[in-house]
């Protein structure tokens, strides 16, 4: 009896091993995982109109090195360690960027009015892949008066 329950679960394992194709976290019978995290291509606009900013949201674009693998995007802008805004994109081929547009909200852009211009704002962008891989980077912006600004996003 007990040999026979043995049998059982070591046939149900090797059973639920041919469905999935991992067992635990170990090397699929195509290959080894993947474990290269995304190489993120991160342009924003480095200085931005406060005024458009409102408006229109902080610019942002999301993009891979390695344009051919879908990825997952998500923005985010902090000032002082508090989110900002924040949005998440899917990017599927034959799409290799994706502009993003961050709106702020009322109080926060009343806080943003009271502070002294120029405001420094962080974006961090995460890249994942459908393996689960992950990267990270993050830019500083600054948001600044029309006068001061070159343009209303110029470099």
């Amino acid at each position: 009896m007990r040999l026979k329950r043995i049998a059982c679960c070591a046939l149900l394992a090797f059973a639920l091993l041919e469905v999935t194709g991992t067992a635990a976290g170990e090397s699929t019978r195509l290959g080894p995982v993947d474990t290269t995290p995304p190489e993120p291509d991160f342009t924003p606009r480095l200085r931005q109109d406060m005024e458009w900013v409102f408006r229109h949201g902080i610019l942002g674009t999301c993009r891979t090195v390695d344009n051919e693998t879908p990825v997952d995007c998500r923005l985010v802008a902090l000032r002082k360690g508090r989110q900002l805004s924040a949005r998440r994109v899917s990017i599927r081929p034959p799409y290799y960027g994706y502009a993003i547009d961050l709106p702020i909200s009322r109080p926060d852009r009343r806080r943003l009015r009271r502070a002294d211009p120029p405001v420094m704002v962080k974006l961090r962008l995460t890249v994942t892949d459908p393996a689960g891989n992950h990267a990270t980077v993050a830019k500083r912006i600054e948001l600044c008066r029309k006068e001061r600004c070159f343009t209303h996003g110029g470099r």
